[in-house]
């Protein structure tokens, strides 16, 4: 069985509109678009992504942010997102 984290970011980066709504374990929702990722370690059976780099639309809007622009954005832990939801099409996936 494949890793939900690879499900995602096959999909993710298949997406022409990547704008979604990232809801924490926590509760906390935020609107954005992720731009990097960072790979699990598969000696170690980590899932394919253990962390992504999201950046929260306000932020992108004002800044034109770049994906090398190392300062910027969120980092978000794998395990600790709920659900995803894109914002194009409000298709939703993990809840």
């Amino acid at each position: 069985m494949k890793d939900a984290s690879k499900i995602f970011f096959e999909k993710y980066f298949k997406s022409s509109n990547r704008f979604v709504v990232v809801t924490m374990k926590n509760g906390i929702a935020r609107n954005g678009i992720f731009i990097s990722f960072f790979y699990g370690n598969e000696y170690s059976n980590d899932p394919y992504i253990i962390k992504w780099r999201f950046i929260e639309t306000e932020h992108f809007a004002k800044n034109k942010i770049v994906d090398w622009d190392i300062d910027a954005g969120i980092i978000m832990n794998h395990i600790e997102i709920k659900s995803v939801k894109f914002k194009n099409n409000d298709e939703t996936i993990f809840e």
